[in-house]
């Protein structure tokens, strides 16, 4: 092939490329913000760039494809977890850590309503998924030459984003994918040209060029007409005749990924960043959102917001003391909807944005994809409970209350009911209640990251019967579940504790290490009360609960009876670089001195020996072989019908010319339907070199066949197969076996039969 031969490979190269970028935007409609797009952009282009090295190299396609999964691995290692990796290379912990996000992402897929935040899950999906696409997309346009096949890959990922993705920017997506496509596709179609058919000799670029500026015009005229005729058309805005995106009866009410997702992921990450800055005169956990219905497998809540100004309604009435506290959050990196504040807001000032509240949950939001950036003043109602008035509260709960925070999945967990029961029968009231369901977590586990993320109902039974480590979401989550298994009303409160003290007086640097969630109880006369069992961690001001206040990398070292102003926060160790935090000794009512003692931290949890990797390749090669099955299995299964079916010589003859058209197939010789038996014979015989195979006797005896010439006998159908197994041998004879099975596994073959129904 001559260099000029070659010039139209790299624009087609280029072209495909271009449509997977333009596909990878398109998921932008997927998301709130575009920070999954660099490392999915990375991605797609490394996966390009090595199957296009590769074919250059002249590398067999298994070959390639080992190749494009170990680098695959790597890159997305560096990519998202490369705080996990050991000189570069993925560990264990980046196994660990990637199937975590994997799992909950699945989890969360059927209840978040795009556009959702790029979660870390979420996020590594995508850069594979388009990894993959991209080593697709190229195998099938230049190792197969089949230019529609090289689409579909992309395709279908378009459809996906337009079936689950918001409205906006629909026109956008759709004309830039089929601006990419149609380019992709004149490319590929003029360098096939190109190389294939020689106008004239030495000249057979110019052909390809008139077919480039031919085929440009119409594009570009195509395109034109669809972008400003096509929104136009009679219905182009108008609503689907069937609403199908509120089919599962959310009545459009806007999901959100759950919080508890976000601190698993900034733990994990290990994040030192910032999330907020907040100016306060008291030290808090400065609470997000709550939670308050659990499914089994996730603690949720999808509570609709009414716009506010600067008050803010309660629906949570306490006759404990209470003290209002001004703050001010300026918000970094929060990367989310929810805005921070002590609980309970009171009243709200933020001038550049348009703020939300749900008083059933006490949660502030703001009416665009992230809060970050802005600056707000928030005015709380913190109540200041007390043990003994907290231990003379009734179980005289409202029936509002108890029907929705009382709620438990049909299937719980009858282990996770037995033993709430046995921690807390010996108890005489609710406060008590919770106190010992706290203390039991305190005493007997240990905090660790190295746990699979969740509290569905397996995992608890996991979290609390086996492993008995967890981080906060197991705590918390398992908490509220047992809670509300014995009556208690609960709830999953999700933020982040006090932070690190600011370089100027009353500031806290908040940071993702901090992120947090804890437990409420709903207690009659005093509304909802905090509790803390997650070992390591303490609330600041809650003596009540009989912990010292404590945090990621901070401890007082004094009681939590102690002033706000006179507590000294002492640095410790904290999680960094071990993967699980020391596990702080903070005991339950026992521990009255206040000061807290490091023990030992719990060994790593060992990795299964078919661990994520092993999964992820065991299920690429049964999806492979099932693949491979089932293109192998269809042609015997054609082949088979086709004879069984033959119950006459004329029959016969078109079977075996039939399976004679199929195997010519593998040369590159397809039959048209617009030939005739022996024109495709003259056509083939010279391409295919068989001289001396019968071919043309074959074809003689086909057209008999078709036309219904009752002279055929049995000695015609013995000549036909002959014919048809001396042509196989030859095709055998001019091809390797890797030629036979990249064909047999090629999906071109089929869309070609479909739309040439008799060869």
């Amino acid at each position: 092939m001559t260099i000029k031969a070659m010039s139209l490979r790299v624009p087609s190269e280029l072209s495909l490329v271009l449509v997977t970028f333009v596909t990878a935007m398109g998921f932008g409609r997927m998301f709130t913000n575009w920070s999954y797009f660099p490392p999915t952009l990375a991605a797609l282009l490394a996966s390009h760039l090595l199957a296009i090295a590769c074919r250059r190299r002249r590398l067999g396609i298994l070959m390639t494809t080992a190749i494009s999964f170990v680098l695959g691995c790597l890159t997305i290692s560096l990519l998202l977890y490369q705080s996990t990796t050991r000189l570069g290379l993925p560990t264990g912990r980046t196994l660990h850590v990637l199937r975590i996000d994997l799992v909950e992402a699945a989890q969360l897929f059927r209840d978040v309503k795009p556009p959702a935040t790029p979660i870390a899950g979420f996020v590594a999906a995508t850069a594979i998924v388009f990894w993959a696409v991209a080593f697709l997309a190229d195998w099938s346009a230049f190792r197969l030459s089949a230019r529609f096949e090289a689409l579909l890959p992309t395709v279908a990922l378009f459809v996906f984003s337009s079936l689950f993705s918001a409205e906006e920017g629909r026109y956008r997506a759709a004309f830039l994918y089929v601006a990419g496509g149609l380019t992709f596709l004149l490319f590929h179609r003029s360098a096939q040209q190109e190389a294939g058919m020689a106008w004239t000799r030495g000249d057979a670029h110019r052909g390809s060029r008139a077919l480039l500026r031919a085929g440009g015009g119409l594009m570009v005229t195509t395109l034109v007409a669809s972008a400003f005729v096509g929104p136009l058309l009679p219905g182009a805005r108008q609503d689907g005749l069937v609403d199908w995106k509120g089919l599962g009866g959310n009545n459009g009410t806007r999901i959100t990924v759950s919080p508890l997702v976000d601190i698993r992921s900034r733990l994990v990450e290990q994040s030192n960043g910032v999330a907020f800055t907040v100016r306060s005169p008291v030290r808090s956990y400065w609470r997000l959102t709550a939670l308050d219905a659990f499914d089994g497998r996730i603690w949720k809540s999808s509570q609709r917001f009414g716009k506010v100004k600067t008050s803010l309604s309660s629906q949570n009435e306490t006759k404990a003391p209470t003290k209002v506290v001004a703050q001010e959050f300026t918000v970094d990196k929060l990367s989310q909807i929810w805005l921070p504040a002590a609980f309970e807001p009171t009243a709200i000032e933020a001038s550049k944005a348009e703020v939300r509240w749900e008083p059933t949950t006490s949660t502030l939001i703001v009416d665009e994809p992230t809060s970050d950036g802005l600056t707000y003043k928030v005015n709380s109602a913190i109540p200041r409970f007390d043990a003994a008035a907290l231990d003379a509260a009734t179980d005289s709960v409202p029936a509002a209350i108890q029907k929705q925070f009382l709620a438990l999945p049909s299937d719980i967990s009858r282990k996770v009911v037995a033993e709430a029961q046995r921690i807390t029968s010996a108890q005489p009231t609710p406060y008590r209640k919770a106190l010992a369901l706290e203390n039991y977590f305190r005493d007997n586990f240990t905090y660790s990251l190295r746990v699979q993320a969740g509290h569905a109902n397996d995992r608890m039974d996991e979290f609390l019967f086996q492993t008995r480590q967890g981080y906060c979401e197991q705590f918390a989550g398992s908490f509220a579940a047992m809670a509300r298994s014995i009556g208690l009303p609960a709830r999953v409160a999700v933020g982040f504790t006090t932070g690190d003290p600011g370089t100027e007086p009353n500031t806290f640097v908040v940071r993702g290490k901090h992120a947090h969630a804890w437990p409420e109880v709903f207690l009659a006369g005093y509304g909802w009360v905090l509790f803390e069992p997650t070992p390591g961690r303490g609330a600041p001001d809650a003596s009540y609960t009989g912990v010292a206040e404590a945090q990621a990398g901070l401890v007082p070292t004094t009681t939590p009876n102690d002033s706000a102003t006179s507590t000294t926060l002492t640095p410790i160790p904290d999680e960094f670089g071990v993967g699980s935090d020391p596990g702080l000794g903070l005991g339950g009512e026992g521990n009255s001195t206040g000061v807290t003692e490091p023990v030992e931290a719990p060994a790593p949890t060992r990795l299964p020996l078919f661990g994520p990797a092993g999964i992820t390749i065991a299920a690429a090669i049964a999806v492979f072989a099932l693949y491979a099955a089932a293109m192998f299995g269809s042609r015997y299964l054609r082949r088979s019908r086709r004879h069984s079916r033959a119950d006459t010589p004329a029959t016969k003859v078109t079977a075996h010319w039939a399976d004679t058209v199929e195997n010519l197939g593998l040369l590159g010789v397809h039959a048209s339907t617009a030939e005739t038996p022996t024109e495709f014979a003259h056509r083939a015989g010279s391409r295919a070199r068989l001289e001396g195979a019968g071919f043309e006797d074959l074809a003689e005896l086909t057209t008999a066949a078709r036309y219904g010439d009752a002279s055929l006998d049995a000695e015609h159908v013995s000549r036909a197969s002959s014919t048809a197994t001396a042509v196989a041998d030859r095709v055998r004879s001019q091809t390797s076996t890797m030629q036979r099975i990249n064909y047999e596994l090629s999906p071109r073959k089929h869309t070609r039969r479909w739309l040439h129904r008799r060869p």
